[in-house]
């Protein structure tokens, strides 16, 4: 008999077992389970009876004592999860890292698919808690844990801040056939209409109960979902698992078939518009009833409605609100300001903080104030702006003051002293500026701040000194002689327009949501604008957005729609995505921005009307299947010069996929149907496959992602590949570059070896 981690000698009488292997020999990466069953088993002066490497090995059930003496005991791999009186320690060295089971007591096999961080089992008998961790296996995107029966497990995330995952595919079988269960306990952020658990693929064989599971009589799949807030803001759901029923897809409804928190039809023009502008520092405006603030003016935590008939100037900082509905009108005073709120809904009116024509001048700041735990905000089950949101079914316009362009290339560097090549005379000082690398290390980008500018020259601040050198680069492409800059550049980060979230702990920021729902259509227009500790880790979904700005479904609307010269620091999730959505005039791509994550080593530039998709893990830049990389400093030089290059478009200048412009092209050149074409595709993959196959850990060091594509993936793309399995497309060139770019650094830190060898001699 041969199993992969587990190991079983030969000793002893004859007898039956059955074997439970539970993963590869490749430590993991590929999770599989299959059960196999021995008998005759005889062995003879074997010191080493089992021998476990990892958690998830699997187990032994004895069946008639052979192996461990005890008719219906079991040896599993030794784990946190095991309760001594259940499953003490096996004697060694006849057992190494296992235990050995009293009869009664079963395992499953539990198998969570497409979450992307360690999963975390919890039960409890008494005062007695005991977890274990089932880190997640990317190549096979899963995490895999084995669970003794007939308990209670709570499954959470490796960090405590990861609490959105919210769809979830489980699997939980046992090797063979027995009495046993397993109950599964899930907790839900908020309240939730109601969770769907479907069996395989459809959802006909779930059962919902409105009271206790009772684990020996309910049928597998049985699902009690408890709406009672628990003071940390959540919901529970439990489930059953007893027979081998398959995966088993966990789905939170957010609404009931005919909608939530819906919204009335859009308000017609009406002649009780005020000509006059009010004042919301006029406490006699909020005698008005439907301003839902109690006749006075808005306290903290108020929940404020701006009605469609008000035309309303914020002239003053009020304190921290609940949430602003604006169906109206809600301008903001030229002057400093800072609203803080957890969230505000623009719900067929307009929110102004200057315009194309006439910037705002001040300072504002938007404080986004909500957290994970804060509460939902769906329409319906296809649109919910979630917590933390600008959500935009009417009008959005934010200027701030121009400053354009934001990047200009870096020509000498010294000390705290750097020349630009570029017109920087919009810049200012005391803004924040970033200073990517200028080699191929991603951490040598550095943020610091102007002293004082003169020309083009910049002095940055003593107190935010620069720890590496940021210098011009020059590389001659095989191209026929052609030269492109790849060296350090100089981006300002700073606005006086500000939107942004205080903390990013739990790694959930600020968001702007453009939609469209019923007859509300939305716009925005954005310029000069800071997006600071904006986005939220790890919320996409159909419905929901985690990205700092989605036009999501506008469809064609025949507004204009624009991000342009802003910037984006620290972002938690894609900067800008536009989904099914055409828009009017400047379109609803970015132009002449700067995009940093300082927290997340994230970078990213870009032109504007070539974009279809932006998103994370690794922002991508998508066509149909042409996917550009979330671009790591220092590619900015390289990148953004591609990019602009014919009017920033970008669907023209990526390699690795085909924009349908291109992809039509070829088509039409070959004379194939698309569909021969893309079967033409999938063969060359496959042969690439074969080819590359053995490759995995030479490659792994070389930076690409292994698992036989047969090709290296450079330091400009994302490390993670997409969940569909396919390698993030590079920007064009930088194949051609890399090779040359890397032997010049070796070149130079050899250099630098031999001279440091010289000094030490």
């Amino acid at each position: 008999m041969v199993g992969y981690h587990a190991s079983l000698p030969v000793r002893g009488l004859a007898g039956r077992m059955g074997v439970w292997y539970s993963s590869s020999r490749d430590g993991g990466s590929d999770a599989g389970g299959f059960t196999s069953f021995v008998e005759k088993l005889r062995f003879r002066n074997s010191s080493n009876l089992v021998f476990f490497e990892k958690e998830t090995d699997g187990q032994f059930f004895d069946v008639d004592g052979s192996l461990t003496g005890k008719n219906g005991s079991n040896v599993a791999p030794s784990s946190s999860i095991f309760f001594e009186d259940e499953c003490p320690p096996a004697p060694s060295p006849a057992y190494r890292a296992a235990v050995l089971c009293k009869p009664g007591v079963d395992f499953f096999r539990v198998i969570v698919e497409f979450q992307g961080y360690s999963a975390v089992f919890t039960t409890s008998r008494g005062n007695d808690t005991r977890k274990v961790i089932a880190p997640f296996m990317p190549m096979s995107n899963v995490n895999l844990a084995v669970l003794p029966g007939r308990k209670l497990y709570d499954l959470t995330w490796g960090e405590d801040w990861i609490t959105w995952r919210y769809n979830l595919r489980v699997t939980a079988d046992r090797a063979y056939a027995s009495n046993s269960y397993l109950l599964l306990q899930y907790r839900l952020d908020n309240e939730w209409h109601s969770v769907q658990t479907c069996l395989n693929i459809g959802c006909d064989k779930r059962m919902i109960v409105d009271r206790e599971i009772q684990p020996d009589a309910d049928p597998s799949g049985s699902s009690l979902y408890n709406k009672t807030l628990l003071p940390s803001n959540q919901t529970v759901l439990t489930v059953l698992f007893r027979e081998n029923v398959g995966g088993m897809n966990i789905i939170p409804i957010a609404c009931p078939e005919w909608g939530c928190n819906a919204l009335p039809p859009v308000p017609a023009p009406t002649a009780s518009v005020p000509s006059e502008t009010l004042m919301w520092s006029d406490p006699n405006i909020w005698a008005d009833p439907i301003a839902r603030t109690n006749g006075k003016m808005p306290e903290a935590g108020s929940a404020v409605l701006i009605p469609s008939h008000w035309n309303l100037t914020l002239d003053i900082s009020p304190p921290p609100l609940k949430n602003i509905t604006i169906q109206g009108s809600l301008t903001f005073a030229n002057r400093d300001l800072r609203l803080k709120v957890e969230a505000i809904l623009i719900q067929g009116g307009k929110l102004e903080i200057g315009t194309r024509e006439k910037p705002f001048t001040r300072n504002a700041v938007i404080d986004l104030t909500s957290s994970r735990r804060g509460t939902n905000f769906p329409i319906s089950n296809n649109l919910n702006f979630g917590r933390s949101f600008i959500g935009v079914l009417g009008e959005l316009s934010i200027h701030g003051v121009p400053c354009e362009p934001r990047w200009a290339k870096v020509a000498s560097h010294n000390g705290n002293t750097i020349g630009v090549d570029g017109n920087i005379s919009t810049w200012m000082e005391g803004s924040s500026v970033l200073l990517t690398s200028s080699r191929w290390n991603p951490d040598e980008a550095e943020v610091s701040a102007i002293k004082s500018i003169s020309g083009n020259t910049i002095s940055l601040h003593d107190s935010l000194p620069l720890n590496f050198t940021h210098s011009p680069r020059f590389v001659q492409l095989p191209d026929g002689g052609r030269t492109i800059s790849v060296g350090s550049e100089i981006g300002v980060l700073s606005s006086n327009v500000v939107i942004m979230s205080d903390s990013t702990r739990d790694r959930f920021g600020c968001k702007i949501h453009v939609g469209r729902w019923g007859d509300y259509k939305a716009s925005a227009k954005i310029s000069n604008v800071l997006f600071r500790n904006c986005g939220q880790a790890g919320v996409n979904s159909d419905s929901m957005s985690g990205n700092v700005v989605i036009f999501d479904r506008l469809a064609d609307l025949g507004k204009e729609s624009y991000v342009r010269h802003s910037s984006f620091w620290n972002n938690q999730n894609s900067a800008i995505v536009v989904r099914a959505s055409n828009g009017g005039g400047g379109g609803g791509g970015g132009g002449g921005g700067g995009y940093y994550e300082g927290g997340r080593g994230r970078a990213v530039r870009g032109g504007g009307g070539g974009w279809r998709k932006m998103e994370q893990e690794g922002t991508t830049i998508e066509e149909e299947d042409t996917s550009l990389p979330h671009l790591h400093v220092p590619c900015f030089g390289l990148a953004h010069q591609l990019l602009e290059k014919d009017g920033g478009g970008a669907g023209e200048k990526l390699r690795g996929g085909w924009s349908s412009r291109r992809r039509t092209r070829r088509v039409e050149e070959k004379g194939v149907t698309m569909e021969e074409e893309e079967e033409e595709k999938r063969r060359r993959r496959r042969r690439t496959s074969r080819a590359g196959g053995g490759g995995r850990r030479r490659r792994r060091r070389q930076g690409g992602g292994g698992g036989g594509q047969g090709r290296t993936r450079t330091r400009c793309e994302m490390r993670k590949p997409r969940k569909e399995g396919r390698e993030m497309a590079v920007v064009h060139y930088v194949a051609a570059v890399r090779r040359r770019r890397r032997t010049v650094d070796q070149k130079e830190d050899k250099v630098q070896y031999e001279e440091s060898e010289k000094e030490e001699v």
